[in-house]
């Protein structure tokens, strides 16, 4: 169980620890320093790539057109890792919605 605490900052605070750890690693620092750098380093590296995450999905979900909603998504999927063997294309989505659809009609 992870019993680590979790904050709320401002985003500008967040850009600013970006930029100061940046500003460290040129600096000569002893190992309990260089360990703490590499830790924030990740913490800060990983919530950089979730707002990435996050920010495209929105767009995913709310462009103001298909292809762009469409682009979006396929941003997002390649962002979140998600192999293209895994992925259902609109086309394809709507093929299976339309079958479910037609099925249930009829029966």
């Amino acid at each position: 169980m992870n019993t680590d605490k979790r904050i709320q900052i401002s985003y500008a605070a967040f850009l600013d620890m970006y930029r100061l750890l940046a500003l460290l690693k040129d600096q000569e620092l002893d190992r309990q320093a260089r360990e703490c750098c590499t830790r924030v380093e990740w913490e800060i590296t990983s919530k950089l790539e979730a707002i990435a995450r996050h920010d495209t999905y929105t767009k995913s979900k709310i462009a103001p057109s298909e292809s762009d909603r469409e682009e979006a998504r396929q941003a997002y999927l390649n962002l979140a890792g998600i192999h293209s063997s895994f992925r259902y294309s609109r086309d394809h989505g709507d093929q299976m919605n339309n079958a479910f659809h037609a099925s249930s009609i009829s029966s």
